[in-house]
């Protein structure tokens, strides 16, 4: 089979054939360039094991020049000289690649951890499906880096951001589980922070009351007189501010009868001894 010294110069002047057309090259044995009618020109390497005809894929011109078609090419030489099969490794790593996909090894988490031991399940799912498969799904979960789940959680949390503090809860709980089965080493989230730091639950309940008495109507239910409310604030003055709208600006009824609430809290709280 007849070859020619390939120059960068000669192959952008061959013309499109009418049919499929190999130009073997004479300074790399193996090396192949493929002319196409369609114009595409492709690289391959050609050698054999036991007797078998291999053909490796090398990429195509002129994303893949000469010069790095030719460096692919000794390459794939010296691990055949080493008794390796590049053909073979390229379908296993590709296989590999696959089955451990980011997209794959959040769907086995789900299914092989969340289901059968988390009520949560769903929202985990969800959250994975929503933000973190789209970002990563093809890429082999062991690539993923921390700057990765920087990028993620930040994009996450400039739109929604208590929900890129739950993501972050997901993943490291997935990649602590995929150490475990040896799918990767380390676990990315690790060393990275909340990107958003939750208010108190007290701030939240005065803000809502602010904003109800400024702009609507509100139904609140206590099991606590006013007397007792600086256990829910902490603070005295956001206290008296609470209940001065409350007491001025609403209408208050007392309800007979058990708490259903506070057997709850009660039940909830028993080994603490504390009841809110």
């Amino acid at each position: 089979m007849g070859s020619i010294k390939l120059t960068a110069v000669g192959i952008e002047k061959m013309a499109t054939p009418e049919k499929r057309k190999d130009v073997y090259d004479s300074e790399v044995a193996g090396l192949v360039l493929r002319l196409l009618p369609s114009g595409t020109k492709s690289w391959s390497y050609t050698y054999r094991v036991k007797g078998k005809a291999k053909r490796l894929s090398l990429g195509v011109y002129p994303g893949v020049s000469l010069k790095l078609a030719r460096e692919r090419a000794r390459d794939a030489r010296a691990e055949i000289q080493r008794g390796n099969d590049p053909v073979e490794d390229k379908k296993a790593e590709e296989r590999e690649r696959q089955l451990y996909s980011f997209e794959n090894c959040a769907k086995n988490f789900v299914e092989g951890y969340c289901k059968p031991n988390l009520k949560t399940w769903k929202s985990i799912d969800r959250a994975l499906e929503r933000f973190a498969i789209p970002a990563w799904g093809d890429r082999p979960a062991k690539d993923i880096r921390r700057r990765d789940v920087v990028e993620l959680l930040d994009k996450v949390a400039a739109k929604t951001a208590g929900q890129s503090n739950h993501l972050r809860a997901y993943l490291s709980k997935m990649f602590k589980w995929l150490i475990e089965r040896e799918v990767v080493e380390i676990n990315p989230v690790q060393g990275v922070a909340r990107r958003h730091k939750s208010q108190p639950r007290s701030q939240v309940l005065f803000e809502l009351i602010a904003h109800r008495y400024e702009r609507g109507s509100m139904l609140i239910t206590s099991n606590q007189a006013f007397s007792e409310w600086d256990s829910i604030f902490g603070d005295n003055m956001m206290t008296v501010a609470a209940i001065d709208r409350l007491v001025h600006h609403s209408e208050i009824y007392k309800l007979e009868g058990e708490s259903y609430r506070k057997k709850q809290a009660i039940k909830i709280n028993s080994k603490t001894g504390q009841v809110n």
